[in-house]
């Protein structure tokens, strides 16, 4: 099965290897007209190891009223994308000027069926984690702290960021999970 996410927040699959696609399904909600979904990341659990093998976790930055708030919410779809919940809030929603916007999430599941939902919070790299299938997660914890690299470039005329990739170790019984970004230091750009 292959899924593909829309920025306005439908989802397609298709089961013939992109032949033909799904309608899409709503997965994401739009509160009022400010609200702008944006930089999402979908992950389908395909280990067959997991109790939650097949489940389809979507999240996004809740871009809401231009500058007010920015929350990291996800959403999970239990039968293969033909519906998904409620979307749940991660992260702090209130961007006050001080460094906490959040954006830039990744999402990756492990054998045992835990999902990772990681992204870049004011000066840190946090994941908040849920090992029953995405109904509870934990509050987020600080991976590792971040200093962004200069947007743009210079010399560049494209956007950049330090945003976060994730993966899981998919190896049965294994907790292993990585995280890797970019840093400015006075040595210049580093992984």
């Amino acid at each position: 099965k292959r899924i593909l996410f829309g920025n306005d927040g439908g989802v397609s699959y298709s089961d013939d290897n992109g032949a033909t696609w799904s309608s899409p399904v709503l997965a994401t909600t739009k509160n009022n007209p400010n609200d702008f979904n944006d930089k999402e990341a979908i992950w389908v659990d395909d280990l067959a190891s997991s109790p939650y093998f097949g489940r389809v976790y979507l999240s996004w930055t809740e871009f809401r009223a231009a500058g007010q708030s920015e929350p990291v919410m996800v959403s999970v779809s239990t039968n293969g994308g033909n519906s998904f919940s409620a979307p749940k809030q991660l992260s702090p929603a209130g961007n006050n000027g001080t460094g906490n916007g959040r954006q830039g999430s990744m999402v990756r599941s492990g054998p045992d069926g835990t999902v990772y939902v990681a992204w870049e919070q004011g000066f840190d790299q946090v994941v908040s984690v849920s090992r029953d299938g995405g109904r509870n997660w934990t509050r987020p914890r600080a991976i590792g702290p971040v200093d962004d690299i200069p947007d743009p470039l210079p010399g560049a005329n494209f956007r950049t960021d330090s945003f976060l990739s994730i993966a899981a170790d998919p190896r049965p019984a294994s907790t292993s999970v990585w995280a890797s970004w970019v840093n400015e230091t006075p040595a210049g750009t580093r992984v």
